[in-house]
């Protein structure tokens, strides 16, 4: 495992829908605090092709209080990646933008600042037992204000031979080691994203987010940087190889899912059948692409069984078939689960070709 998670945050109407948690790997969580979490349709990174709607994540904080943000909770980890992209209003003070935790606490583990007059980078620890934040890095360029960047953070957990890496843009602004990355914890396995206080400033702020990776640096792919990418979230445009599932509320398999945003649960395909699937085409990226790090396919199911219904999420190109572990559903609720895949059906790495090519569906457990 080297790409954990992905996410351009077309796949949500609402913040309602982060929420609509499966059993995947990486998973947002909850909000905490009393920030504005909302889905932005005016602000975003990444302009998507016809059919999905291009949005950002916003967390609007007031100015008072606590701790403010969202949570995800992921694979626990000791080195990872995280890229996304980064814009602000215009504001003075100090705020955290990313931190590193494990499960049981809010109050230990690393964080990534800003200065928000001169738009610097820092890696600190978090408060512990009271303890104001110690400064471990402070990156040698800045951010401007209003305008979309791109930061990418490496994280290597260590008590005296911790390392971090911050890349700005695509070019490398803070590297340091022998630092301590842990502050009281052995893992990572909580990212939050937003303002969470320790001896910051705060002010009035939104924050936005965008374009978001997340890898580990297992495995012999994305166990890097990948740079400044752009998440392109692709809608189904037609049937693919199989249809099997009956349709409820359309008049096609693919356009009973074929959803930009928040997902209509009025229609859907469904089937009781163990190994019926449904395959479908999807729109193609645009020409500006010219690589592909990995694909992730999400959907949004339930059961209306009291049974052990389970769902398993297939990726085909040509004649070859990648699939996800079986997921159990949710009685009566509708819960996302996705499937992330570094490479290709094939075995080989992603190209734009073969994704624009690509089959992606769920398969009756």
């Amino acid at each position: 495992m080297a790409l954990l998670f992905l996410d351009g945050m077309e796949g949500y109407g609402s913040s309602t829908d982060l929420f609509r948690n499966g059993s995947g790997p990486c998973r947002w969580s909850t909000t905490v605090g009393a920030p504005t979490i909302t889905i932005n349709s005016t602000t975003f990174r990444t302009t998507q092709v016809t059919g999905a709607n291009s949005r950002a994540l916003q967390s609007y904080w007031p100015g008072s209080g606590g701790q403010h943000g969202i949570y995800m909770n992921i694979p626990s980890s000791t080195e990872l990646i995280v890229g996304f992209g980064f814009y602000y209003t215009n504001a003075t003070g100090t705020a955290t933008i990313l931190s590193f935790w494990d499960t049981s606490s809010v109050s230990q583990g690393v964080c990534l600042g800003i200065n928000l007059g001169t738009g610097t980078l820092t890696v600190s620890t978090v408060q512990n037992s009271g303890t104001p934040n110690t400064t471990l890095a402070t990156s040698s360029t800045g951010l401007s204000p209003n305008a979309w960047n791109y930061i990418e953070l490496r994280i290597k957990l260590g008590t005296t031979n911790g390392e971090a890496q911050i890349y700005l843009n695509g070019v490398q602004t803070l590297n340091v080691n022998n630092i301590n990355t842990a502050n009281g914890i052995t893992s990572y396995s909580k990212l939050a994203f937003g303002i969470f206080h320790g001896s910051y400033t705060f002010a009035v702020v939104s924050f936005y987010f965008d374009d978001l990776y997340i890898c580990d640096t297992t495995g012999a792919t994305n166990n890097t940087f990948l740079g400044p990418i752009s998440v392109y979230s692709l809608v189904p445009t037609g049937a693919g190889s199989s249809t099997q599932m009956s349709v409820t509320g359309a008049a096609t398999n693919w356009q009973a899912v074929a959803e930009a945003g928040a997902a209509d649960t009025g229609t859907y395909v469904s089937s009781a059948t163990t190994g019926n699937k449904d395959y479908y085409t999807f729109e193609t990226l645009p020409g500006s692409v010219t690589s592909v790090p990995g694909v992730l396919i999400r959907t949004v199911c339930t059961t209306p069984d009291a049974g052990t219904r389970k769902l398993k999420i297939n990726l085909k190109y040509t004649a070859s078939v990648i699939s996800s572990a079986l997921r159990g559903l949710s009685l009566g609720s509708w819960f996302t689960e996705y499937f992330v895949s570094d490479t290709a059906p094939d075995g080989a790495a992603w190209t734009k070709a073969k994704v624009d090519s690509l089959e992606g569906g769920g398969e009756a457990g």
